[in-house]
C-alpha cells in the first residue's frame, strides 16, 4: 500500500489547483501544492478502549510472527516508511516557505498510557510504541544537527518534530462490551497452564484497583466522588491542538487575530517538542 500511496501523492502534487481552471504559465508558486506537515495517526490503536483484546495476553502467550509482527508493521514500520519517503518532499518545498521561515512539522501521535508505562499483559502495544518513540527521538536529533551544520541547514532548520501523547476521547460509537465477556474472549485461546498461572492476575488487572484503593485515592484528592470513570475529552480539543502545531495560526483557542497568532506561537514554544492531550494523557 505504501508505494501506491506515494504514486498517488506525487500525481496529486503535480497538479495545479483548482484543477478546473485554465492553465497559467505565469502562476505563482503559492498555487502549487507542497507538503507542509506530516501527521501520523497510524501509531494510535483503533479500538475505543485504547487496545484490542486480542493483544492483551501474557508475553509468554504472544505469538511473535502472528500477533506482534503484524501490529509492529502497522503501527511502527509503515509510519516510518511513509515519513522516510515524505522527508525529501518536506525539506525541498517552495522557496517562499524558507524566505518566510514557515515551520514544517512532523507530528507523531502515540497512545499516552503505553508510551509512559510498560503495563502487564500489554506487551504488544507497549513494545511497538516504545520503538516508535525512540525512532522519532533519533529523527528529531538528526534534523536538529543537520539544521545547525552543513550546506543544507537552511532546508532542515525549519522542520519541527513533535510527539503528542494522546489520552482518551469521546468518539461515540457502540457501547463497550461487558467486562466479563471481554476477559473471557481474551483468555479463550490460552492454555490451561497459562490460565492457571496468569488468569487471576489478568482479571484483576483489567478490572482495575479495588474500591478500597479508589476510596483512599479519593480521600487523598479531597473528593467524595470515587469509583466514577473520568469523562473522556471532546475530539475537537485534539484537533485544535494539532492545528495549532501545524500552522501556529491561532485557530484553536485563540481564533482569527494577530493577538491569537502570537499567543498560539507562545503556547507552541512553551510546550516544546512534546505535549499531552486527552483524558489520562
Amino acid at each position: 500500500m505504501v508505494p501506491a500511496f506515494l504514486r498517488s501523492l506525487n500525481a496529486t502534487l503535480s497538479r495545479k489547483f483548482p484543477i478546473n481552471s485554465a492553465g497559467d504559465p505565469f502562476a505563482t508558486l503559492v498555487s502549487h501544492p507542497y507538503i507542509h506537515s506530516i501527521i501520523s495517526l497510524l501509531t494510535l490503536p483503533t479500538t475505543s478502549r485504547g487496545r484490542s483484546t486480542q493483544t492483551l495476553a501474557p508475553l509468554e502467550h504472544i505469538s511473535i510472527p502472528e500477533t506482534y509482527l503484524p501490529y509492529l508493521t502497522a503501527t511502527h514500520i509503515t509510519p516510518l516508511q511513509i515519513i522516510q519517503a515524505l522527508l525529501p518532499l518536506l525539506r525541498t518545498g517552495p522557496a517562499f516557505t524558507q524566505d518566510h521561515r514557515l515551520d514544517k512539522t512532523i507530528i507523531v501521535c502515540l497512545p499516552a498510557l503505553d508510551v509512559r508505562v510498560g503495563l502487564p499483559f500489554a506487551s504488544v502495544g507497549s513494545m511497538s510504541v516504545a520503538a516508535m518513540e525512540r525512532g522519532v527521538e533519533v529523527l528529531r536529533r538528526e534534523l536538529e544537527i543537520a539544521g545547525a551544520h552543513g550546506q543544507g541547514m537552511q532546508m532542515m532548520r525549519n522542520i519541527k518534530v513533535v510527539v503528542v501523547d494522546v489520552g482518551n476521547f469521546d468518539v461515540g460509537g457502540s457501547p463497550v462490551e461487558e467486562e466479563g465477556e471481554m476477559i473471557r474472549k481474551a483468555m479463550g485461546d490460552w492454555t490451561a497452564s497459562e490460565q492457571l498461572c496468569y488468569g487471576t492476575a489478568f482479571t484483576r488487572t483489567l478490572r482495575g484497583p479495588s474500591p478500597a484503593w479508589e476510596m483512599l485515592v479519593a480521600l487523598f484528592k479531597g473528593t467524595e466522588r470515587y469509583g466514577e470513570p473520568r469523562k473522556s475529552t471532546v475530539v475537537s480539543v485534539f484537533v485544535d491542538n494539532v492545528v495549532d502545531v501545524v500552522g501556529g495560526c491561532g485557530r484553536g483557542i485563540y481564533r482569527g487575530s494577530e493577538l491569537g497568532l502570537g499567543l498560539s506561537r507562545i503556547r507552541n514554544w512553551v510546550r516544546g517538542e512534546r505535549f499531552s492531550v486527552g483524558t489520562g494523557g
